[in-house]
Parts: C-alpha cells; sequence; structure tokens
C-alpha cells in the first residue's frame, strides 16, 4: 500500500509537469540584434511572464550566440519539481533560432519575442509574415525599432489584448518599465552613448539623436537618485530582482546580486567622469551599497486602484472641407487635459501653415462671435480656446470655417454627445486614453493631419518636456505637487487650521489628509497618497521628484517649436502655458518658483517677478520677439479692457490686502480679468477663505 501511494503520487506529479509543458508555452526567446532594444523586449517579457504565473517560478537569462540548442535541450529534460517558466535572451538570427528550436525539439513548449529592424508601426504584419516562413513556431510578437521609437515603453499597451491583462497587471507593469526605461539608458556599464560622452565631457562627440527626436535620452533632466527609490518601490521590483539571473541583473539592473549591493547612479557618475569608463566595463565597489540602505515599499493594498481601462481607438469624424482656418477647442477646466489639447492645436497650425502667421489664445465665445463678424486677414489662422463655452455652443459657430477640438473622459461620453450633422470636430482627446499614453498620444496626428514622421517625432519630444513643466511648474501645476506645496509650511509639518489646497486645486481641506498624505521633509516632491493626487500608475501622473526641472527647462528651450509656439500664443497663454512673460522677455525658473511656493504658502498666490529671469540668460543667442504687425485677438477689440487691466489689478489687490486676501486676489483677478469677465464672487470666497490663517508674501 506504502509503494502503491508513492508511484501514484510521482505519477501525478510526472503528469502535472508534462501537462505544463503541453499547455502551452512555458520558454520564450527573445531574440534579435544587439543595440537594437532587445533589452526592453526581454525586461518586459520577463515582467509579463511574472503578471502572467504570479506564484510560479520564473527564470530571465541571457544566452550567449550558438548556445541555444543546448540550453533548451536542458529544460526540455523531466524534472519533479514545479514548473518554470523560462525567458530566454538571444542576439542569434531568426534562422538559427528557429534552428535550435527545431533541434532540441522543442517546438511545442516555445513562443518567440522578435526584434526586428524595420521602419513598419504595425508590430502584427511583421508577425505574419514569420508565420508564414515557418509555421510550426509561435510567433508571440514583434518589436519592431520604429514602434520603439514612436511610443517608447508604452508599446507594452499590445500586450494587453494578446494576454487578456487585467487593469491591475497594465498599471504594474506600466510602472516598472516607465522607470527601469530611465534607468537603462542613464545609469550602469550599458548606458545611452550619448550620455557616456555628455558625462566625460567630450565635446568633439556628435549626439546619436537630437532634443528633438523621441529617443533622446534626457538623462540631464532626471534626478536619477529619486528614479531609483521609485523602481525600487514598484511592484514588479523584487520580483524582478528573483527572475534575473546574476549577469541580468547586473547589466541590466545595476544590481550585484551575489552580495546584495545596488549601484549608485550619482556616484557611477562621478566614476564615469573621472576614468572615462567604457561600454561595459566594470566598475568599481566603491560605487555600490547594500540594498537595505535604500527606501522600502509600502504595503501594496495602499495602491490598489484601477484608473486605467482597455485601450479604445479614438473617435475622430473627417472635416467636411479640409483643415480649417479656424481651430476651436471647447472645455471648460484648466487641467493636463485641456491644456495639452489647446497647445497642441496651437502647434498643429504651426506645422500645417509653416510659415504663416498663426494666432493662439483664449477667450469667451461671446468675444470669439464678434472676431468672426470682423473677418480678419486670410493670412492668419488661428487656435483658439474658449473658456465659457460648451458643447451646445457650437451650433452658433456653424457659419465659418471652424474645427472642433473636443475633450471627453471616455469615449462613451464622446460617442453620447457629438452630432456630427451639428459639429465639425476635428479632434476628440479622452481623458482615459490620454492617461494610458501620455505625451504619446500625439502619435494620432500622423494620421488625422496627414503628418510626417519627423513632424511627429517633434511634437513628441517637445509635449515630452512640456508635460513635465506644466505638471511640476507654475500656477496651473498638478495637485500632486499644489498639495504638497500648499499643506506643508517652511518647516515640513502640516497645517491644520483648514488651509484649503487653492482655488483651481478641488479646494481640498489639508486636515482632510492623513499624515502619509504629507512630505515629510524639505523635498517638496515626495509622494502624496493616492486618494489626494490621482493614481501613480498614469503614463500622466508627474512623479516631480525625478526631474531635475532646471535640466528640463533648458531641453524645452533647445526644441524649435519652443521659440514658435512662443511667438503664437498671446502673452496670457504664453505665461500660463509657457512660463514666459514676453512683455518682459523673461523665463520662470521653475526650481526657484517651487522653493518660494514652499515658503510662502503654495500656488494659490501669484509669484514675485524676481522668480523670472531674462530669456538671454537661458538662451544666449535670444532674439526679441516678433510683434504681429495687427493684434488679431479679440482683447483687441475692447481696448478698454486691456488698458485698465493694470489699475484694476492693482486696486482689486489692493481690496483683498485689507480682507486677509493678499497674493490671491491679484491671482484671481489676472486670471479673470486677462478675459474681460466679471470675477466671480464665489471665487473671491474661496479665495479669501483659504488664506485664513496663512503667512503669504506680497508679489
Amino acid at each position: 500500500m506504502h509503494y502503491r501511494f508513492v508511484f501514484c503520487l510521482w505519477v501525478g506529479v510526472l503528469q502535472t509537469v508534462l501537462a505544463s509543458l503541453a499547455n502551452g508555452a512555458n520558454v520564450w526567446i527573445s531574440f534579435g540584434p544587439g543595440r537594437a532594444q532587445t533589452t526592453l523586449q526581454f525586461q518586459s517579457a520577463c515582467a509579463l511572464q511574472i503578471l502572467l504565473h504570479p506564484t510560479a517560478t520564473v527564470s530571465c537569462r541571457f544566452v550567449r550566440e550558438a548556445q541555444l540548442t543546448t540550453v533548451l535541450q536542458n529544460l526540455l529534460k523531466p524534472t519533479l519539481s514545479a514548473p518554470t517558466y523560462y525567458v530566454l535572451k538571444s542576439h542569434d538570427t531568426f534562422t538559427e533560432v528557429q534552428k535550435a528550436v527545431h533541434q532540441a525539439g522543442a517546438g511545442n513548449i516555445t513562443s518567440l519575442w522578435v526584434v526586428n529592424i524595420s521602419e513598419n508601426l504595425n508590430w502584427a504584419e511583421e508577425a505574419e509574415k514569420l508565420r508564414q516562413a515557418d509555421t510550426v513556431l509561435d510567433i508571440a510578437y514583434v518589436q519592431t525599432t520604429a514602434r520603439v521609437g514612436s511610443v517608447g515603453y508604452q508599446l507594452v499597451w499590445d500586450y494587453q489584448p494578446l494576454f487578456q491583462l487585467t487593469s491591475f497587471q497594465m498599471q504594474q507593469l506600466l510602472e516598472y518599465m516607465r522607470y527601469w526605461s530611465i534607468l537603462r539608458q542613464c545609469c550602469g556599464m550599458q548606458l545611452s552613448a550619448d550620455w557616456r560622452h555628455y558625462l566625460w565631457n567630450d565635446t568633439d562627440w556628435k549626439n546619436r539623436w537630437s532634443v528633438t527626436s523621441p529617443k533622446y535620452p534626457g538623462c540631464e533632466s532626471h534626478n536619477i537618485t529619486e528614479v531609483q527609490r521609485r523602481i525600487m518601490q514598484a511592484h514588479l521590483w523584487k520580483p524582478m530582482l528573483a527572475a534575473a539571473d546574476d549577469g541580468v541583473a547586473i547589466t541590466q539592473m545595476v544590481v550585484n546580486k551575489s552580495s546584495g549591493q545596488w549601484m549608485n547612479c550619482e556616484k557611477s557618475y562621478n566614476m564615469m567622469r573621472a576614468h572615462q569608463l567604457g561600454f561595459n566595463e566594470q566598475f568599481p565597489q566603491s560605487v555600490f551599497e547594500p540594498l537595505t540602505e535604500w527606501s522600502l515599499r509600502p504595503p501594496l493594498e495602499a495602491h490598489r486602484r484601477q484608473f486605467l481601462l482597455p485601450m479604445q481607438t479614438e473617435r475622430f469624424s473627417s472635416m467636411r472641407n479640409g483643415l480649417p482656418r479656424y481651430f476651436v477647442q471647447i472645455g471648460a477646466s484648466r487641467d493636463l487635459q485641456s491644456a495639452l489639447q489647446y497647445h497642441s492645436a496651437c502647434l498643429t497650425q504651426l506645422v500645417v501653415n509653416f510659415g504663416k502667421n498663426v494666432r493662439c489664445f483664449t477667450t469667451t465665445l461671446e468675444q470669439l462671435l464678434k472676431f468672426l463678424e470682423q473677418e480678419p486677414d486670410d493670412n492668419h489662422y488661428f487656435a483658439i480656446r474658449l473658456d465659457d463655452a460648451s458643447l451646445a455652443d457650437a451650433a452658433s459657430l456653424q457659419r465659418w470655417e471652424v474645427g472642433l477640438w473636443l475633450q471627453f473622459d471616455n469615449e462613451d461620453v464622446a460617442n453620447t454627445s457629438i452630432d456630427t450633422n451639428v459639429h465639425n470636430v476635428m479632434h476628440v482627446q479622452t481623458g482615459t486614453r490620454l492617461k494610458m499614453l501620455g505625451h504619446h498620444i500625439l502619435e494620432d496626428f500622423a494620421q488625422l493631419f496627414g503628418l510626417s514622421r519627423e513632424n511627429v517625432d517633434s511634437f513628441v519630444s517637445y509635449f515630452r518636456w512640456w508635460m513635465v513643466l506644466f505638471q511640476c511648474c507654475g500656477m496651473d501645476m498638478s495637485e500632486a505637487l499644489a498639495l504638497a506645496l500648499t499643506c506643508v509650511n517652511r518647516l515640513g509639518r502640516p497645517f491644520d487650521k483648514g488651509r484649503q489646497a487653492g482655488v483651481g486645486f478641488g479646494a481640498r481641506p489639508c486636515r482632510t489628509l492623513s499624515p502619509l498624505d504629507l512630505p515629510t521633509t524639505q523635498v517638496w516632491f515626495r509622494d502624496m497618497q493616492q486618494g489626494a493626487t490621482g493614481n501613480k500608475f498614469e503614463a500622466t501622473y508627474p512623479a516631480c521628484d525625478t526631474y531635475v526641472l532646471t535640466e528640463v527647462e533648458k531641453l524645452f528651450l533647445k526644441h524649435p517649436w519652443w521659440r514658435s509656439a512662443i511667438d503664437a500664443f498671446d502673452p496670457f497663454d504664453a505665461l500660463q502655458h509657457m512660463f514666459v512673460d514676453k512683455s518682459v522677455e523673461s523665463l520662470l525658473n521653475c526650481q526657484r518658483s517651487n522653493a518660494w511656493m514652499l515658503a510662502n504658502g503654495g500656488p494659490g498666490v501669484s509669484l514675485p517677478k524676481n522668480l523670472y529671469e531674462p530669456l538671454l540668460q537661458w538662451v544666449p543667442d535670444f532674439q526679441a520677439f516678433s510683434k504681429p504687425t495687427s493684434d488679431m485677438s479679440p482683447h483687441a477689440l475692447e481696448v478698454p479692457g486691456h488698458a485698465w487691466a493694470g489699475l484694476l489689478q492693482l486696486s482689486l489687490s489692493v481690496i483683498f490686502a485689507a480682507l486677509g486676501g493678499f497674493g490671491c486676489g491679484a491671482f484671481l483677478f489676472r486670471r479673470q480679468v486677462s478675459h474681460d469677465a466679471k470675477l466671480p464672487v464665489t471665487y473671491g470666497r474661496a479665495c479669501i477663505e483659504a488664506q485664513s490663517d496663512v503667512e503669504v508674501t506680497m508679489a
């Protein structure tokens, strides 16, 4: 009886193992030529195996050339242990991998992940070509170099429909890949060649990628220590480290597993500057630190919120008369979604009407109708943002050559709101898709407006830096940073007198936030709790602490579209969207302004002029802004509005000062009077209440 039991147990285990081998592939081979983003695919495939088999053993290893057959044969040997899921990386060619798999007899358990040097953005077409070449092998995915160049790590969205990933699985995958892709290019033995030569101070080196390319690493813009902390806190960090062999860990995750130490990237930069270490050269032990010295991850349950939805195709209706002269954006909010669409509408006009006069401004529906009645010069093209209009008002614009730019929370709302018989819609942007793709949502513009690949790449790189600045700087910054700056006094302790988050930031009282919600040090960008500020798994999560804002500003100023956009925007929008005061040709220093906000009560107050610095300090060859021959914005239709603006702002500031609402009064009035609108009583009351018991320095 005893022997029969043991025999049955052994047979049961063997059947389980054989069944695991028969039920689909448990070996993924990721292969492609070296230095062609093969590591990106290998890391994402390894992370995907972990997500699909969270309780099983996953092993991710590198296989040297001509050794793949032997490795596969060893993996096929029967074992009594629980099944292991493998991801193997190789630089063999497709023919060599094909031969190795067939020789090992591993075709029934193997899926191939191919990296293909191709300009095709459609991975499925490339996969079908390979399937026709070998009908036996399973081609799981083909990563083309063009697709990586256009969307970067966001290509992992392709995996969701293929493997039926849940929203939470996608969140974990995106969180890890976001910070890993930065570390991959900016730290370790295999970092970007452009960044390596930057550290060497090699003035003769010609960068492989320009700042206008989405492939530009931009390592100088990152606070690399904060990036390291972020990835260590990612849910997939520990499982990925456990799955990696020693070679993968040290080259791709900058971790020495044998000693339990992690490379300090900042220290490695100093070493590289001093000794000009080359590709794959070993770093001394002095740049490594014990993993235990880095921050620990908070409990998983605190972040289990599902914001993301499966990717959906955006809804667009075709223009009836081609591209119109007037791009009109309708949206009541001043959040990132609205600002991004308006800003991208302005740049689209600049691109499709290159060399012509383009003006971009914010106004009211009433003023816009007066403006259109005057029939502006045909040589001008416009991107116009309506602050006070709704989709119902669009019918009044049908007489003119107007194309609507609209935003909705999701596609279902868009489908039920848009009437193509009434609305001449150019572009629809949904919040769910923006959260998924971030600035890569601009990829849509290639098909929508017939933009070249070069122009789309330029758009993506432009908004890469703009989104960081818009969320991490100025008075329209993200709620995450706004709360941090508002609810923490100069001692790093939260206010407890009901100080609100500031007008325009949800007016969430600080007293409703738990201690975990607030920064505990003078590092004002520390993470806020999920419930207060949004979802850190989303592509639009600002992660301001991972950036060096001064370097981000420098990169933004280098972009050729920056100057064109500044010339196109009216002074108000240049200040709000570009942080540039056109009247004195100066730029807001984001690093200094955030420090000032921390000391003076947060973003609900106007900023002093001394935080703006002459553009000549930032751009040595800066030339004065162009002066339009005529002011085409509706503000020019009512000259007294602007003429009295300065005096009225001063007067209202004095009134608010008497009531205790110093900087906020000037701030609110500037936003409202710039559009010749009345100051709402509710705004004034909220502002005064928000300023109570808070010391505010006058601008």
